[in-house]
Formats: structure tokens, C-alpha cells, sequence
């Protein structure tokens, strides 16, 4: 997998095990990088940085659940469609690495540009980084 050098990687991931595979990744390639656990932090963010942010990684269920519904406002769905609002159909590149089906679909419906990885298989690929 090949990752941009330049701009700040937006990572929404609530699960501490995987945040510290990320962290080991990008400290490894010298990627800078911010994390959040919670929808409306990361849109905030992204709405008053969206020219720095060069790529994203993005959970569907947060908050320590599981097989949520996009429906709930604090899930990697609710960012998707921000991330739609702010850049259209050019925003910058993301995966979606969530392990509930559905919610990945509705994701990817809102991002037709990202590419959709369940975190096992995203893993395996990022190690070869």
C-alpha cells in the first residue's frame, strides 16, 4: 500500500489495540498523524483543517460497540458524510477499515473513492509498509 509522505493522516478508530498498531506504522514512516475516538470530534476537525489532511482511516462503530446502526450519530458513517459534504467526490484518499459490514457499505455509498478493508486485512497489508 502506498501512503502519501506529505499532510496529516485523519485516523477515527475508538479500539486502543489497533491505535497502537497505527501508532507503531506511522512513527515507523514518519507520517504525521491525529486520532479520534468520536464522530463529532473528528468532523470538527476536519472542518477547520481540511486543507492539511491527506488522508484517512476510518472505523465505522465507535464508542466500545459493536454491528452499529449508521443511523446513530457517533459512527464512522456520520464522518463519511461530512467528509462528502466538505471535499465532494475529490476528497483525499481513505479506507475504510470497519469489521460491520453494513456500516462499511453506507460508507463507502458516501466516499465511492475509498477503499474498503476490514482492519485484519488492512493489517497484514500495512506491515509490509
Amino acid at each position: 500500500m502506498n501512503l502519501p509522505t506529505e499532510g496529516i493522516y485523519v485516523i477515527l478508530e475508538d479500539d486502543m489495540r489497533r491505535m497502537i498498531f497505527f501508532n507503531t506504522i506511522f512513527e515507523q514512516n514518519n507520517i504525521d498523524f491525529i486520532h479520534f475516538e468520536t464522530a463529532p470530534e473528528c468532523v470538527k476537525y476536519i472542518e477547520d483543517n481540511k486543507d492539511t489532511i491527506s488522508f484517512f482511516f476510518l472505523d465505522h462503530d465507535l464508542g466500545g460497540l459493536i454491528m452499529v446502526d449508521s443511523k446513530e450519530l457517533n459512527t464512522g458513517y456520520t464522518v463519511a458524510k461530512a467528509i462528502h459534504r466538505i471535499y465532494g467526490d475529490n476528497h483525499p484518499p481513505a479506507v475504510i477499515h470497519s469489521l460491520n459490514p453494513a456500516g462499511a457499505r453506507n460508507m463507502h455509498k458516501e466516499l465511492p473513492n475509498s477503499i474498503e478493508i476490514p482492519f485484519i486485512y488492512l493489517q497484514a497489508q500495512m506491515r509490509g509498509i
